[in-house]
């Protein structure tokens, strides 16, 4: 977490920087500080992409420290449903899962929370989608059914 902030105090226009910050924020439970390091990133590039970065790449064979994550946002995200910062924030964990017919569910959702304001959530939007504001229980934050991980419990509307 210190390397990636001091990286992005010195080079500022390295845009994996800010990239990795929000990872490591979102690791150790830093929610609206990783939202603000996403959003940067968002702001400086129109890649992505990230030239295919999964974060499988960040995590390894620490898989099961990644659900744990994810379930610890999730578990957060659920706390304030009319968020639209916890939803992009799920959206882009699961973004960069893979899970991208999932992620595209809590997009859409942050979308029509936000806004006018969520521009930095429409970069991730697929045109194709309809908004239809899901319920959390559709949007379901658990980690893919190939990862052995405890579901979420998470059963409220938002």
């Amino acid at each position: 977490m210190a390397r990636y902030k001091r990286a992005a105090s010195n080079a500022p226009e390295m845009v994996e920087a800010f990239w990795r910050q929000g990872h490591a924020l979102v690791a150790t439970g830093d929610y609206p500080l990783a939202a603000t390091a996403f959003k940067r990133a968002i702001a400086l590039t129109d890649d992505l992409s990230r030239g295919g970065f999964r974060l499988n790449d960040l995590y390894g064979a620490a898989a099961k420290a990644k659900a744990e994550h994810l379930e610890s946002l999730a578990a957060w995200a659920a706390k304030d449903t009319k968020s639209a910062d916890r939803h992009f924030l799920v959206g882009i964990f699961l973004n960069y899962d893979n899970q991208l017919t999932r992620a595209q569910k809590f997009f859409q959702k942050a979308s029509d929370l936000a806004g006018i304001a969520g521009g930095h959530i429409g970069v991730f939007l697929d045109p194709a989608i309809e908004s239809s504001s899901p319920t959390l229980a559709e949007t379901d934050a658990r980690p893919a059914a190939s990862t052995p991980v405890v579901p979420v419990s998470i059963g409220t509307e938002v």
